[in-house]
């Protein structure tokens, strides 16, 4: 499943400044995670700029990690 919520904190050096796409980024903003978001750091300098994409993936823990099933696990076998 999609992850669509993340609040977002990131430090960052004095003067130095965020950006996803064309919007400045505030700390604990909320990012849709659904797909790769791609971070732009321009150093206090001004100049030097770097991106970074980042991406959450979900990880869905097995319900049956030792595979033990019964009568009940069956049905759903056959269905």
């Amino acid at each position: 499943s999609a992850i669509t919520a993340v609040k977002v904190n990131i430090t960052a050096a004095a003067n130095a400044t965020i950006k996803i796409g064309d919007a400045n980024f505030t700390q604990g903003q909320t990012v849709n995670f659904s797909a790769p978001v791609a971070f732009t750091v321009t150093a206090q300098d001004g100049t030097t700029v770097n991106t970074y994409t980042v991406n959450i993936t979900a990880y869905h823990a097995d319900t049956n990690p030792y595979g033990i099933y019964t009568l009940v696990h069956l049905n759903d076998v056959r269905n």
